[in-house]
């Protein structure tokens, strides 16, 4: 990546100054023309606000309704450079309804500087702007507090608004991202590229300086992504394979693989319109020939031999903004397009629905405009797809309505849901889990517990562990603290996080059992569809679930941790019973309530001699 170039964009709310900032940095710079000044100094007369002087909005607010309306409505690109650096920044509008063009010019940005107006904290647009253009892959925010001067250029307001930013990408669990702070002014450039006397208390850089400095990290991820775009062959003699690299490096004579067909071959050029060249990088046109004759359509994608972690795959989740005025329809065919595929898609489930206000998700059936969510979408085939935080390019698409040929929304891909990884092979063990179990003589069983924090399933899980040892049974038992602690040490407490908790201890609980023994988990997987797809891994007669129905009073009462009064004092957030949902078993095997130890292990011992 060139960090001599950076691409940013400014988001907020309306009137919280994003035009006249631009136009501060611009001028301040150096960065106008003189017949451009002329000219503005003309136009801030007819259309301007600022009486005499000159108003610097009106250098990015380029269309006519723009100016009579005193607002930014699509979005203005302006390029200018310093002795430091080359920039290009976009202008993007601050309305609800026009989110769209705000997240086309996010999906397009290296940093996000986000307004807040100093008189009014933190919005909900700017809660909004903050989820998207993280969601959109942008590591890098500048918060700029604007009109610091209409509150006297209070430092105590500058930190709450700082405070109250901070809190909300905690709360949207927005994370490794680098947020800088900056009280300006921006009608008086205060911060902009001077630094201001009517705020000593701020001894960081100004606005311009966090610009030049800031660091752009490249990709670490080097797999190849060679989606094929066009087929060039001008004659008999000559066959080419002409697109952009999406990411990574080829080489002539790198082996390489085509996909969906797997077949291999060696590149035998790398030819562009001005020379044939040794090797070529991602964001390069090249067209490729080959030293075999192979059948590759447009939208194959050609990738190194080598690369065994590619997916195939029809289904997948995403996170959308839902960009048209007509609402979605679960089902209906729309057409997504994903680097040079183009397929037909469908929205089959919407996970979720993010509210703005209360940053807490909620359920619905369709998307209305600006909606954001997390949404289920499957394919008519088998395509290389990528998650976007892996492969941006690769990862990221929009769906198009085939009725009115608008953009319907843009998504980036969260998780793979069914793909077959084609490279690799399940071998049939000659030792079986039928013959371990004899071996044991023991039925394997999942004994899956499940219940709030503090609800006593890891004393129960304990002491039936404790139990069946005496029995002679070969048993393990896996425990949320304990795995936390190892295995699943990387992880943390968002629900994200949570979920990928859960996957996989189902499947060592799954490993576990095929081992032939007796497998007994206790943690609280407060989603029924955690619980369902780990009894989705083994037959039905091997997974026994065990609510633990202990009232959250009594709960309460047992934390020892302290865990319930740190939810309510809002220092944990997505507390399982207090601030997150537990959604309780419909039919479990077994449940749990109002019994002693004993009782309750002899409940457990009694079904388990009837299973």
């Amino acid at each position: 990546m060139d960090n001599l170039l950076l691409k940013f964009m400014t988001c907020g709310s309306v009137d919280d100054g994003k035009s006249t900032l631009i136009g501060r940095v611009l001028y301040d710079s150096n960065n106008i023309f003189s017949d451009q000044l002329e000219s503005l100094k003309v136009i801030s007369k007819k259309y301007g606000t600022q009486k005499e002087n000159i108003d610097f909005a009106l250098l990015v607010d380029g269309l006519q309704s723009e100016r009579e309306q005193g607002i930014t409505i699509d979005v203005a690109y302006r390029y200018f450079h310093t002795s430091k650096r080359k920039f290009i920044l976009s202008d993007t509008p601050g309305h609800e309804q026009y989110t769209r063009n705000m997240a086309t010019a996010a999906s397009n940005a290296d940093v996000a500087i986000i307004l807040i107006d100093a008189t009014k904290g933190v919005s909900l647009q700017t809660k909004r702007h903050a989820f998207i253009t993280t969601l959109f892959g942008i590591k890098n925010l500048i918060v700029a507090i604007n009109k610091i001067d209409l509150t006297s250029y209070s430092e105590e307001v500058f930190n709450q608004i700082k405070m109250d930013f901070t809190d909300t990408l905690k709360t949207l669990n927005i994370q490794n991202t680098e947020t800088s702070f900056i009280p300006v002014c921006a009608t008086d450039g205060d911060n902009i590229v001077i630094k201001s006397k009517n705020t000593p208390w701020y001894k960081e850089h100004t606005l311009l300086e966090i610009l030049e400095d800031i660091t752009i990290l490249p990709d670490t991820n080097n797999n190849v992504r060679f989606p094929i775009q066009y087929i060039n062959r001008p004659d008999e003699n000559f066959r080419g394979y002409a697109g952009t690299i999406e990411n990574g490096r080829l080489y002539v004579n790198d082996k390489i693989k085509i996909l969906p067909s797997n077949k291999t071959t060696t590149i035998k050029e790398i030819i562009t319109y001005d020379d044939n060249l040794k090797s070529a990088v991602k964001g390069d046109a090249i067209t490729l020939t080959l030293n075999d004759e192979i059948d590759i359509n447009r939208g194959d994608m050609i990738v190194l031999e080598s690369e065994y972690s590619i997916t195939l795959t029809d289904t997948f989740e995403a996170m959308i903004v839902w960009m048209d005025e007509e609402n979605s329809v679960l089902n209906k065919n729309y057409q997504l397009n994903i680097y040079t595929q183009k397929v037909n898609a469908k929205i089959t489930k919407i996970e979720f629905i993010k509210d703005m206000k209360t940053l807490r998700n909620f359920k619905e059936n369709f998307l209305k405009l600006n909606d954001i969510a997390k949404c289920t979408l499957q394919i008519d085939k088998k395509i290389v797809i990528d998650r976007f935080e892996n492969i941006k390019e690769c990862g990221s698409f929009i769906l198009i309505d085939k009725m009115s040929n608008k953009t319907s929304c843009a998504g980036v891909v969260t998780e793979i849901t069914n793909g077959k990884n084609e490279n690799i092979f399940l071998h049939n063990h000659t030792i079986t889990k039928e013959l371990r179990a004899e071996n044991l003589m023991q039925k394997p069983l999942i004994i899956w517990f499940t219940g709030l924090s503090a609800s006593g399933k890891s004393t129960l899980a304990n002491e039936l562990e404790k139990t069946l040892h005496m029995q002679g049974l070969k048993t393990y038992l896996l425990d949320g603290d304990n795995l936390r602690s190892t295995l699943n040490s990387d992880l943390g407490f968002s629900q994200k996080d949570r979920e990928e908790n859960i996957r996989r201890v189902a499947h060592l609980a799954q490993i576990m059992l095929d081992a032939g023994l007796i497998v007994i988990t206790a943690f609280i997987s407060p989603f029924a569809k955690e619980r369902e797809f780990a009894r989705s891994l083994v037959k039905k007669e091997e997974f026994i679930e065990v609510f633990v129905d202990t009232p959250i009073e009594i709960c309460e009462q047992r934390d020892t941790k302290g865990l319930y009064q740190k939810a309510k004092d809002g220092m944990i957030k997505d507390f399982t019973g207090i601030n997150s949902p537990y959604e309780r078993p419909i039919n479990p095997e077994i449940i749990i309530n109002s019994k002693t130890l004993e009782e309750s292990v002899n409940q457990i011992l009694d079904y388990l001699k009837m299973a």
